[in-house]
């Protein structure tokens, strides 16, 4: 029994002395990061069974646990890593609120100061030192770009070193991690019980780790811990560590992204997008959400300031009489090709800055649009919508008819972007997406090719992804930018891209940094307007003309017009007034239609954008004809008398067709006799016509001016007079058709019934060529005279009111006060346009409008402007812009845009710093309901470590008692 008793003291008394130990350990850890409470856990030996019960064994300690609650840290993990995560980001943003929102660092000052300038200028625009003040804004505006992209990339580059910083941290909290995990094996191999410290000091560095980026804990059956982030990405698993790894960009270099380091050393990049929460994740969503948008945005502003402001001012004209030049350096879209790319291919991103014709033919293959900028062809397509330039063109309403044609101008106004040629007979209207300015974004992209010919092309900002197929690479990237446009821009590759080759595509990332000034002469600057407007001191009416503006100085010939060879001044006559040619290196100006160009054989000759070259020796009379590639369609420069096309406008020498019950030669689709037709002689005036097999023969119609009813009876009384049929039955009959086309029947009816038409050649050996163009100035180099002509009701068809005296080649387009504009191909079928008071008139590049009531006769004059020193028009329409919604797609000034980001940043901010606050406080009631449970509170400490004495001390008073037995015991037997 006494055996018995000790061994229960002795229980009670190791028990009392873990509970002291245990509770001291506590006490001594009290201010310990990371430590939970311990305690024992106690329970009875197994009793002994006797003839009186159940005698009791004493007590033993099973183990000592933490107290540790799972779930709230959990909870803490989570607010504490989106805090780390939000506190890094509003310590980084914050930088930029402050930078932009600055009123006197900030971009608004600047733009103001430079606006201002112009407008001060406009009001003494001959005042140089006035001029040398828009340099000086210039400058300080460029100067204020450039400070703006140099402190964010500073700000770049100090993110980049901080991401590296953070993955140094991060893979030494792995390592740790994975250290405590092989001493936590190691500890507990030999009975099993909990490594209580290591499992504190553990956790504290997975909530260490969990500061720097987001990650999840799964517990292993052997007590070791395997940690994740993103996606289930690993970092420890057991002892095995998975390191992070700070890798230069997958294009540029200069970047830093995320990688990930395998045990056998192998690195692959991950996507940014698995790393969050803690410091790099706020790192990395500050880079992505804040300063890539904002260092974009701010160069959105500068490449569509820049390229806007030298779209008007190459416009204007300077103080020299010069037109003005670019004001601004053209800035360059940045590609950037990944160095690990096999193939050939070079790519280029391109902003285009052009208007457009598109001209429906059916039996040409569909609908041809041709570039006007560069009089380039771009395709000819079956259906529409189509995306050329990077911009969408697409059927609105409605159906075409062969000849149909529209001007299409994606830089103006949404309502004003189509215009339809006069003459249409179908009834499509178009659509047209912005200027690739307008349709800009603030984004990065990125190009790859992932087959052979299949191209993907991904919208950084939003994960957006597009994708184009085709049978090669360049139909491939065309069928691409199709299903992505608009964007903004164009896509050009040369060479050929091997699969997984990528490109970083920037529109506007370095245009902050690029942009700079490209004069520096005051008088360089273009404050006037290069044409002036006057109406006749003679006029009998009321009419006025307005000052007119211009919006392209290099409008490409419209329309065809012929020139004559006149061999008494060896010279051709009948180019467009108002006009600059240039016959190889000597520049004429056409002041009249009978202006007299000297005739030099083999030189290029150059007019509105188009260039040919005629030699050999013509002889008098003999007609050249320069056609231009806009529609309608002409065929290449051509030479004879240019009756042919003006009657019935066939772009071949020949057409003929037999067949019962009569043979009709007729007009091409798309020409229409419904105007007045001038008639030259020696010009327009001839075509050949055989009948029924026979020799053809030339029929001449007299000079003059025509309606279709009258070209009618000219051209009958022609054909009878060639064939020597009056007074006998004529051979042929002239008519109209619906469409006032010509129309020539034989008068044989079965099966030898034919008609065959064609050109009268030229008589010299003159041969006419396609040349290069050297140069192209739309604008009038002459006064051009236009006359308001009366409404002729009795005409067949009735004339309108009319304006008449546009020179030949071009293209009037007239848009009615709140109305659609609609156009007029001014050449040998039509000389006029209808009048509308008020209407805007445009041709050329440059627009007028004429209000009031003009009385028969009333002249009006557009021409140069060879004394504009104190002309400030130009000035207006550049200061104008500071209001001029040119951006986001035609719905936000420079002001507003920046306004806009400032915005934007400014509520990031604040939203930043609000949900920051509510995490913060998520933080402290984590905390505080784990120290609730699982921190040392000393009072109780002290009371445990009291009660655990008393226990000890009577656990050594029953030994004492025990002990006395004893010897009691051993006494009887003695």
């Amino acid at each position: 029994m006494g055996n018995s008793l000790f061994n229960i003291s002795v229980s009670g008394l190791n028990a009392a002395q873990m509970g002291i130990l245990t509770t001291s350990h506590n006490i001594s850890n009290a201010s310990t990061a990371g430590f939970n409470r311990q305690q024992i856990l106690q329970t009875t030996n197994t009793p002994m069974l006797t003839g009186s019960g159940f005698l009791g064994q004493g007590t033993s300690v099973l183990t000592v646990q933490r107290v540790y609650n799972n779930l709230l840290t959990t909870q803490l993990l989570t607010a504490q890593t989106n805090a780390a995560a939000l506190q890094t980001y509003s310590n980084q943003i914050g930088q930029i609120d402050n930078l932009l929102a600055d009123p006197s660092a900030g971009l608004s000052p600047a733009l103001q100061g430079f606006f201002k300038a112009i407008d001060e200028a406009a009001a003494n625009p001959a005042s140089v030192p006035a001029r040398q003040a828009i340099l000086s804004a210039g400058q300080a505006l460029v100067a204020r770009f450039q400070g703006l992209d140099q402190q964010l990339g500073e700000m770049r580059n100090g993110i980049n070193s901080q991401i590296s910083t953070e993955v140094t941290t991060i893979n030494s909290y792995v390592l740790q991690i994975a250290d405590i995990n092989q001493r936590i094996l190691v500890a507990q191999a030999g009975g099993g019980q909990p490594a209580n410290d290591l499992y504190d000091q553990r956790d504290q560095l997975v909530a260490d780790l969990n500061q720097e980026i987001r990650v999840t804990t799964h517990q292993e059956s052997d007590g070791s811990y395997s940690i994740f982030f993103g996606t289930g990405q690993p970092l420890v698993v057991g002892t095995q560590t998975y390191q992070l790894a700070a890798m230069p960009g997958q294009e540029d270099l200069s970047s830093v992204r995320i990688g990930l380091k395998d045990p056998a050393g192998n690195l692959q990049a991950i996507p940014e997008s698995l790393v969050s929460g803690g410091n790099l994740g706020g790192l990395l969503a500050f880079r992505r959400e804040t300063l890539d948008p904002a260092q974009n945005a701010i160069g959105r502003i500068a490449l569509s300031l820049a390229t806007q402001f030298n779209t008007q001012h190459v416009l204007g004209q300077d103080l020299t009489g010069s037109m003005g030049g670019n004001f601004f350096n053209p800035i360059q879209l940045s590609t950037l090709g990944a160095p690990s790319n096999a193939g050939t291919g070079v790519l280029s991103a391109n902003i285009v800055d052009s208007d457009y014709m598109l001209r429906y033919d059916k039996t040409q293959g569909g609908y041809t649009i041709t570039r006007l900028a560069d009089d380039k062809t771009l395709g000819t397509f079956s259906t529409l919508p189509q995306v050329v330039d990077g911009i969408r063109f697409s059927l609105a309403s409605g159906a075409p008819q062969n000849g149909d044609t529209f001007l299409i101008q994606p830089g103006a106004a949404a309502d004003k972007r189509v215009t339809a040629y006069a003459g249409n007979a179908g009834t499509a209207t178009l659509a047209s997406t912005g200027s690739n300015i307008q349709t800009l974004t603030d984004s990065d992209y990125r190009l790859t090719l992932v087959g052979p010919n299949s191209f993907t092309l991904e919208r950084i900002s939003d994960n957006q992804i597009w994708r184009g197929t085709g049978i090669d690479q360049a139909s491939a990237l065309a069928d691409l930018m199709t299903n992505a446009a608009p964007q903004g821009f164009d896509l050009q590759l040369s060479g050929k891209m091997a699969v997984d080759d990528s490109f970083l595509i920037r529109p506007t990332r370095n245009a902050a940094r690029d942009i700079s000034l490209a004069i520096s002469d005051p008088t360089n600057i273009a404050l006037a307007a290069p044409i002036r407007t006057s109406a006749a001191l003679t006029n009998a009416g009321t009419a006025t003309i307005s000052s007119g503006t211009v919006a392209d100085a290099s409008v490409l010939l419209q329309a065809p017009f012929s020139v004559r060879y006149e061999a008494s001044s060896d010279s051709l006559v009948g180019f467009p007034v108002g006009a600059t040619v240039k016959v190889g290196s000597t520049t004429y100006q056409v002041t009249s239609e009978n202006a007299r160009i000297p005739y030099t054989a083999g030189a290029i000759i150059n007019v509105n954008g188009v260039g040919a070259t005629i030699s050999g020796t013509p002889a008098d009379g003999d007609v050249f004809t320069f056609a231009a590639n806009t529609a309608p369609p002409i065929a290449p420069p051509s030479i004879g008398n240019t009756g042919f096309a003006t009657l019935f406008g066939i772009p071949t020498n020949t057409a003929a067709v037999a067949g019962p019950p009569a043979a009709a030669g007729f007009a091409t689709a798309g020409l229409s006799l419904a105007g007045s037709t001038t008639i030259t002689t020696g010009s327009n005036d001839q075509f050949r016509l055989s009948l029924d097999g026979g020799a053809a023969v030339t029929v001449s119609i007299p000079q003059g001016t025509y309606t279709p009813a009258t070209l009618r009876a000219a051209v009958q009384t022609a054909v009878d007079t060639a064939f020597g049929s009056p007074p006998l039955p004529s051979p042929a009959s002239v008519t109209l058709n619906s469409n006032n086309q010509l129309v020539i029947t034989s008068a044989t009816v079965g099966p030898g019934s034919a008609v065959t038409l064609s050109s009268v050649g030229n008589s010299g050996t003159g041969i006419m060529t396609s040349a290069p163009v050297t140069g192209n100035n739309s604008l009038p180099t002459a006064s051009i005279t236009l006359r308001f002509n009366t409404a002729q009701a009795a005409a067949v068809p009735p004339l309108p009111d009319r304006l008449t005296g546009f020179p030949v080649g071009s293209v009037v387009t007239v848009t009615p006060p709140g109305g659609r504009p609609t156009s007029y191909v001014i050449g040998q079928t039509t000389d006029y346009v209808p009048y509308i008071s008020g209407a805007e008139l445009s041709f050329n590049g440059l627009s007028f409008s004429i209000n009031g009531s003009a009385v028969d006769g009333d002249t009006f004059t557009v021409g140069p402007n060879p004394s504009g020193v104190s002309d400030n028009r130009n000035a207006g329409l550049m200061a104008a812009l500071q209001t001029l919604n040119a951006m986001a797609d035609g719905t936000s000034t420079f002001q507003s845009a920046y306004s806009q980001i400032v915005s934007q940043i400014g509520n990031k901010a604040r939203e930043v710093d609000v949900t920051l606050t509510t995490q913060q406080n998520l933080v402290k009631q984590g905390e505080t309901a784990i120290q609730s449970q699982s921190g040392v509170n000393l009072d109780e400490e002290a009371a445990n470590l009291l009660r655990y004495q008393q226990a000890y001390q009577a656990a050594a008073k029953i030994i004492n008692i025990s002990s006395k037995l004893f010897d009691e015991l051993l006494n009887i037997g003695r």
